[in-house]
């Protein structure tokens, strides 16, 4: 392992000697911040539903060899956090990006959801809207975005729920993002 997140903590840990480069460290911080840390700008029941549909789409075209490589990289992990690690995959290559295009997104984002709503269209997802979250949230990151899912503590994020709060739920508040 490069590097781990910390989900209670709010801490991103890189593993120097694991690193090769700098831009090696840099694809593990966006990995660990935009792909793990950043789901957790989400609520509740948005990273749920993320997890749904990338666990839904390992039959998907263009997230099938994103897939055989968490399921071979990590077994030991449940399906939720194999379906966060090929999100976190995905989100390593994520770039910032500017208002206009957070705002396109989030239009996308909407008819699509609306559509699923109403069955015209499946829950599943592609490696382009993964993208597009990544990049989304990356500029969430940057532009402070209140954090909405705090895990009881740094091993709790995937723990199996009660029937009254979701898996990814922890506590959910609007609190703030520090850094």
């Amino acid at each position: 392992s490069k590097g781990a997140f910390l989900p209670r903590d709010r801490r991103v840990i890189l593993i120097a000697s694991a690193l090769d480069n700098e831009a090696d460290a840099r694809t593990t911080i966006r990995h660990e911040t935009i792909g793990h840390f950043g789901l957790n700008l989400l609520a509740p029941g948005g990273k749920d539903r993320v997890y749904r549909q990338i666990q839904n789409s390992k039959s998907d075209p263009t997230l099938q060899k994103i897939w055989q490589s968490v399921e071979k990289g990590y077994p030991e992990l449940n399906p939720q956090q194999q379906a966060e690690e090929v999100f976190a995959s995905i989100a390593e290559r994520a770039k910032d990006i500017g208002g206009v295009r957070v705002a396109w997104n989030r239009i996308k984002a909407t008819l699509r959801n609306g559509l699923r709503t109403i069955s015209f269209i499946d829950e599943k997802t592609t490696e382009i809207e993964l993208e597009e979250l990544a990049q989304t949230l990356a500029h969430g990151i940057r532009s402070g975005w209140p954090q909405r899912i705090f895990p009881k503590d740094n091993a709790s994020q995937f723990i199996a729920p009660s029937s009254e709060q979701s898996v990814a739920e922890g506590e959910a508040t609007d609190a703030t993002v520090t850094n």
